[in-house]
């Protein structure tokens, strides 16, 4: 049996109206890194192929054409990246303080949310998002063997730090995916209810 709502209207309101804002936020993030996974880096894939074949780059500028490349790509995993870090705030606070707020206001503490419910991800569920960025890792390690092995050691370099700066990034997102699968898990007995002694 439910328990009694022990939240005043005007705090249930109140909750309602902060878990409003927050969908919001993680829904600009979502549209912002689809936006970046399924436009903007396909589409710069797709130029730079393009323009590799069609407008005969001088070999001596191919190199600076793919550091660019490089770059940019990178710039843009970066940017997808901290898009990820900003969502998965909005997720920690709604699944781990919002939502539990919310079920004892309205008598549902001993119920689990989503999260709680789903568990951590298994390998199959996270085989996807992980391939997805080894490939973006193969891409830009590709590219930077085709076009720079023979650059300047500068630009080798430049390039370098781009790719290692972007999976360092890439590596700090699935850790702290981790750490908030590991904490939702840890709320669940947390937010749960003692059991009445018989």
């Amino acid at each position: 049996m439910a328990e009694p709502p022990i939240a005043t209207d005007s705090a249930l309101k109140a909750i309602l109206h902060e878990a409003e804002a927050i969908q919001a936020g993680v829904n600009r993030n979502y549209n912002a890194i689809y936006t970046t996974f399924g436009v903007v880096l396909p589409a710069l894939v797709g130029i730079f192929a393009l323009s590799a074949k069609d407008l005969k780059f001088d070999s001596a500028l191919m190199p600076k054409v793919a550091l660019i490349f490089v770059m940019v790509f990178s710039l843009s995993g970066l940017w997808a990246q901290s898009l990820w870090m900003e969502l998965l705030r909005y997720v920690r606070y709604r699944y781990i303080v919002l939502l539990p707020r919310l079920y004892r206001a309205t008598g549902q503490l001993a119920d689990q949310n989503f999260l709680q419910w789903s568990g951590r991800r298994t390998p199959r569920n996270s085989s996807a998002i992980l391939l997805f960025n080894i490939g973006c890792f193969a891409v830009l390690l590709l590219v930077h063997i085709a076009f720079m092995s023979a650059a300047p050691i500068a630009l080798q370099m430049i390039s370098i730090l781009f790719i290692a700066a972007v999976t360092a990034s890439n590596i700090a997102v699935m850790r702290e995916a981790t750490d908030l699968e590991k904490a939702i898990e840890e709320s669940t007995s947390t937010s749960s209810p003692p059991s009445t002694p018989t």
